[in-house]
């Protein structure tokens, strides 16, 4: 009785640290959508965050780093796959910072081959995410 005692002690604690986390970056999210239209025609919808907005977990999902331009959201960065490590890398890196991005984009995609489709759906459409306006980098060939 005692060891299934503790085991849902710990599971609640467990639960309350996850809700926690999920609170505090929830302060960040500005609980607005974008719909980002790639190459063909197909419209995506993203939720927008703080630029600073940290995925507690690892879900993969695509994401854009944008900005506002003459009132229009502009990317600076599309990416997608692991969305915690890959914000993490794309901050590290510098290039968004420096770029300007006030904001990611960004909604879960588990389907590798749908969100790869996506990103170059949107960096087809969208050019100016590509160096030197953006971040992305031109594939060769």
């Amino acid at each position: 009785m005692l060891c299934r005692d503790a085991e849902i002690a710990r599971r609640d604690t467990q639960l309350l640290d996850i809700l926690v986390r999920w609170r505090e970056n929830e302060r960040n999210a500005i609980m607005v959508t974008f719909d980002w239209t790639g190459a063909s025609g197909k419209s995506y919808v993203y939720h927008i965050y703080e630029v600073e907005f940290d995925p507690t977990a690892a879900q993969d999902g695509n994401y854009i780093f944008a900005k506002v331009v003459e009132k229009l959201w502009r990317p600076i960065y599309v990416g997608e796959g692991d969305l915690k490590d890959r914000l993490a890398a794309a901050r590290k890196d510098g290039c968004v910072t420096r770029k300007g991005a006030t904001h990611v984009h960004m909604h879960l995609n588990s389907d590798e081959d749908d969100s790869k489709a996506e990103e170059s759906d949107i960096l087809a459409a969208h050019s100016v995410a590509y160096a030197p306006t953006g971040c992305n980098v031109k594939p060769s060939g």
